[in-house]
């Protein structure tokens, strides 16, 4: 990610040189003190955990709080620690995730479960998500500690309703939306008002900067559930179709079951719901997303939330940290994998 956020930030947003080294070495620093934290656990922890987090990963979250904090002008170096912290967060939730989805894969490599075991992967998400904890309670601020806990509380809630809907067709949008929520954006929003504690800003900016967070992670899953119909698995990470073939309606499969004809669908509908990718055409799936033209739908949804974004950040003044988050609004929407 840390070279990717180099060649992004240079491309799509106006910052200087040395503003992008300096976002670019507290990345780094998140990266070491992950290493570190890692390198004095138990011997298979430490080899666990390094394959886990040297998969690469965007390390995206913590970016998005150290600019986020700068946004605030925030001077100290909290927003290393946090970035660990919501990055070991989002660690859990991937391992939980593929053992309940039963991935194969997980950003090019075997997934933890299939590298190692179910148990032994659950207890590597729970030391993840434990670890996370602790790391802020030696921090000391209750806020920040409730914010954590909300988040973690979310993304549960997130996934039991994800799995309660498995195999449902006739889910509808604004409960499609609130799993985007839960999922992702929580985390998102989670971040920007860490973000803004650290810096010290008052209520109405810190409820601003979690609006902020809040609408750049609906983007940035929509786009994510977009390029599971669309992009190059190697570049994804994971392999394509697995929302549809895990039993789960995203936007774009919702939006193809309305408007296409019964008839056109019924082979979808009978691979999603057998999870049987042998009666999935994927060529006739593509020609039928570009009949109804689903993917620029799904993608102008997408555009509506990033555009609330970039009118949340008006409330900041500008300056290089909101011209950076501004660039990743922009590297979220056109982000190719």
């Amino acid at each position: 990610m840390i070279t990717q956020f180099r060649s992004w930030a240079e491309t799509l947003a106006d910052c200087s040189p040395a503003f992008i080294e300096y976002i670019e070495q507290k990345l780094n620093r998140v990266e070491r003190q992950i290493e570190g934290l890692l390198l004095r656990e138990s011997p298979f922890i430490r080899e666990a955990g390094l394959y886990i987090m040297k998969a690469g990963g965007k390390r995206l979250r913590p970016l998005l709080l150290i600019v986020s904090a700068r946004l605030g002008d925030y001077p100290g170096d909290d927003d290393v620690l946090f970035g660990v912290v919501v990055e070991y967060i989002h660690t859990a939730t991937l391992v939980h995730d593929d053992i309940i989805d039963n991935a194969q894969e997980r950003r090019g490599q075997l997934s933890v479960h299939r590298r190692w075991s179910g148990p032994v992967a659950v207890l590597l998400g729970d030391y993840f998500y434990t670890k996370a904890m602790a790391l802020a309670l030696d921090y000391g601020h209750l806020k920040i500690l409730r914010i954590l806990s909300n988040i973690t509380l979310q993304t549960l809630q997130g996934e039991i309703a994800e799995q309660v809907q498995d195999g449902n067709l006739w889910i509808t949008e604004p409960q499609i939306m609130d799993i985007i929520y839960r999922k992702t954006a929580c985390l998102f929003s989670g971040c920007c008002q860490i973000a803004a504690i650290l810096a010290g800003l008052p209520p109405g900016l810190e409820a601003s900067l979690a609006e902020f967070g809040r609408y750049l992670g609906i983007a940035f899953q929509i786009v994510d559930d977009m390029l599971d119909y669309s992009a190059d698995p190697h570049r994804l990470g994971k392999p394509v179709l697995h929302d549809l073939l895990e039993g789960k309606v995203t936007l774009p499969l919702y939006y193809l079951l309305r408007q296409a004809a019964p008839d056109e669908t019924a082979p979808v509908r009978a691979a999603f719901q057998r999870r049987d990718p042998s009666l999935l055409d994927t060529q006739a799936l593509q020609r039928l997303m570009d009949k109804y033209r689903i993917l620029p739908q799904v993608q102008r949804v997408a555009e509506t939330y990033a555009r609330q974004a970039l009118t949340v950040l008006q409330s900041f003044p500008r300056g290089e940290a909101r011209q950076l988050l501004e660039g990743l609004i922009r590297f979220i929407i056109r982000r190719p994998s």
